[in-house]
Formats: C-alpha cells, sequence, structure tokens
C-alpha cells in the first residue's frame, strides 16, 4: 500500500468519523426537542423516555445512549434554556449600548424565544414548577432577573438617563414582576405567539415612567 492510499484510508477513516458525530448530534437534537415539546405542554411529569421515544420517532435505546437518566435529559433542557438567555442579552447589547435600550431589547427577543423555541418554554417551565429536583443547580428565576435588571438601572442612572429619584430597587422589582408575570399569564392563556409584543409593551410602558429622556 501506497503513501497516497493510507492518505486516502485517513481521509476516509475522518469523513466517517465527522459524519457519525453530525449524526450523533443530530440525534440528540431531535431528542432534545421532542423533550422539550413534551416539558412545554405536560411539565416534568410528562417527561419519560417513553413519551419522549413516542413523540422523536425513535426507541428508547436510543435516547439513553445520550441520555443517562430523565434528570439529565431535563438538566440538558435547562442548560439549553439558560444559553438562551445569555444570548438574549447579548444580541441586546449589540443592537444599542444605551441600558434603557438594551432592557427594552431584551424583553422584545426573549418574548421572541419563547413564541418560537420550545426548550425555552420547557426551561422556564421547569425552573418554575419543578426546581425542587434540581438542588444543585440553584434555579432563581427572580435573582437571575433582578441582577440584570438592576444592572442596567444602574447603568443608566449613571448615564443620566433616569429620572432624578428614581428607586432603583422600586423600579426593578415592578419590571422583573412584568416579566415573570407576562410569561404566567401567557402560559395560563396558551398565548406564546403574543409573548414578543407583551414583553416590549410592558417594559417599555414602565421605562417611560422613569426615563429622563421621556416627556
Amino acid at each position: 500500500m501506497n503513501h497516497h492510499d493510507i492518505a486516502g484510508l485517513h481521509g476516509t477513516a475522518k469523513a466517517e468519523e465527522s459524519f457519525e458525530a453530525s449524526s450523533a448530534a443530530d440525534e440528540e437534537d431531535k431528542i432534545l426537542d421532542a423533550a422539550a415539546r413534551l416539558v412545554a405542554d405536560g411539565g416534568y411529569e410528562a417527561l419519560t423516555f417513553e413519551h419522549v421515544a413516542d413523540a422523536a420517532s425513535i426507541p428508547v435505546a436510543a435516547i439513553e445512549e445520550h441520555f443517562a437518566s430523565r434528570h439529565a435529559l431535563a438538566s440538558a433542557i435547562l442548560d439549553s434554556e439558560g444559553a438562551s438567555m445569555r444570548r438574549a442579552q447579548q444580541h441586546a447589547r449589540a443592537l444599542s449600548d444605551v441600558p434603557l435600550e438594551v432592557l427594552r431589547n431584551t424583553y422584545r427577543i426573549v418574548g421572541d424565544n419563547l413564541a418560537t423555541i420550545p426548550v425555552v418554554r420547557a426551561g422556564v417551565r421547569l425552573a418554575t414548577e419543578a426546581r425542587r429536583y434540581f438542588p444543585e443547580r440553584r434555579i432563581d428565576p427572580f435573582r437571575t432577573w433582578d441582577q440584570f435588571v438592576t444592572d442596567l438601572l444602574e447603568q443608566a442612572k449613571g448615564a443620566g438617563h433616569l429620572k432624578p429619584g428614581t428607586d432603583i430597587v422600586a423600579a426593578t422589582w415592578v419590571l422583573v414582576a412584568v416579566a415573570m408575570g407576562t410569561r404566567d399569564l401567557l402560559a395560563f392563556r396558551d398565548a406564546w405567539s403574543e409573548a414578543p409584543t407583551r414583553l416590549h409593551d410592558s417594559a417599555s410602558a414602565v421605562i417611560a415612567l422613569i426615563s429622563a429622556d421621556m416627556p
């Protein structure tokens, strides 16, 4: 066997490994999507490997190759939802460097994610209804939103964009309540398509009350 034959064999092996890795990743994504839709509609109790297998049209054994347990699968959903939130914040900062605009844009982008990405709705539902099953994560949606909003309002105050005397603690509470309350109302009405507009407009109404740049 000459050098070119050996090189060809190596190239073929690498191509096969790449294909197998891609196929495995695609299968894992398919499983995660099916699991997320089940959780988004039925909560953590709806998440079983049997239900996921039916929804994804794959054998239970295929799921077990990717996830060791129901807890591991739900954890992957939470990881994906958390990553989507970080991307939303990054995207909002890329659109503007004005703190109040970053805040407004984040609410709209999170709304877009809730409306269009099942794993985001599933992660939110797990975080609010099933966090006791994940003590290792110290899940606290309020704390996450509270820190994010407080930081932006402090930045806005430093830049002179808030009305004098604005109570940042109170304003943060209202904005966090807007985010979490709107989410709960949308879930109750199964009206996720309204999420981008509802979150953006509600946040904008609060921001208008505290912004020094508004009439």
